[in-house]
């Protein structure tokens, strides 16, 4: 698919990224000069398999007919699109831009993208702090980013003091697993202490229900990805959907057996 990614030969759409006006170096001042909108093409089969909300756009535009692009930047809507035709993003990219990817990523639902762009924006370059961990709190849980979550309980729970005399929690996020992400963030850190001092837990016996729960982000995706299954949402989204693959699997050996 490379080969048609903005071929406007065999293209069926046509997206027009215009950017917002931007100040010009002009003699008078606050005038204002509307820059050329940028023509990516492409085609609907494809958008309707790797990028849904994109072909939602076109449901109702004639063909070949502009559609506006208006709130993603005319290079990110290209590394954007280029991977839904099975290009990949330049790791130079992903450094300088994993956030802007992230968020037109999660705007047009091509998970595959936001999620590594989320191990980038995590792993590469950000820096947690009492200034920005609660504004980092308030990104995961709107871009539904399970791996930055995790990332900014480990650093509550391991900076704690720190935090209670820094962080103000009035404008914490509303949220109904938060306790339990902490809780999480406690257990884990004991699982990972316990590894490394190579005790064995008591949670070796546990049920893998249980183990679930203290699991790592990138654990329980891992698992996920191995069996086929969708690798996007919270960690209570994942936990959940290992648990429904696992209670199919138990029913599927009990029906060999009989």
């Amino acid at each position: 698919m490379p080969s048609i990614f903005n071929d406007e030969e065999t293209a069926d759409v046509l997206f027009e990224e215009v950017s917002p006006e931007e100040d010009t170096q002009s003699t008078q001042k606050n005038k204002k000069a509307k820059i050329s909108p940028v023509r990516f093409y492409a085609h609907r089969c494809i958008l309707k398999l790797c990028a849904p909300n994109l072909a939602d756009l076109c449901e109702s535009s004639d063909r070949l007919s502009p559609i506006p692009i208006t709130n993603v930047k005319p290079n990110i809507f290209h590394h954007l699109l280029h991977y839904t035709y099975g290009g990949k993003v330049p790791i130079n990219e992903f450094k300088q831009h994993a956030k802007d990817i992230i968020n037109a990523s999660d705007m047009y639902g091509i998970t595959n993208l936001k999620l590594e762009a989320e191990v980038w924006y995590t792993a590469k370059g950000l820096i947690l702090s009492p200034e920005n961990v609660m504004d980092e709190l308030h990104y995961a849980e709107s871009k539904n980013l399970a791996l930055l979550k995790e990332m900014v309980m480990d650093y509550l729970v391991e900076n704690s003091t720190q935090i209670i005399n820094k962080v103000s929690f009035d404008n914490a996020p509303e949220s109904s697993s938060l306790l339990r992400d902490v809780l999480t963030a406690i257990s884990m850190s004991r699982n990972d202490t316990t590894a490394a001092a190579g005790s064995t837990s008591s949670a070796d016996s546990d049920s893998d229900h249980q183990k679930y729960r203290t699991m790592r982000v990138s654990a329980l995706r891992r698992i996920l990805h191995d069996r086929g299954l969708g690798v996007d949402g919270s960690r209570e989204v994942l936990i959940a959907a290992l648990e429904k693959s696992d209670q199919v699997e138990d029913a599927d050996g009990k029906v060999s057996a009989e």
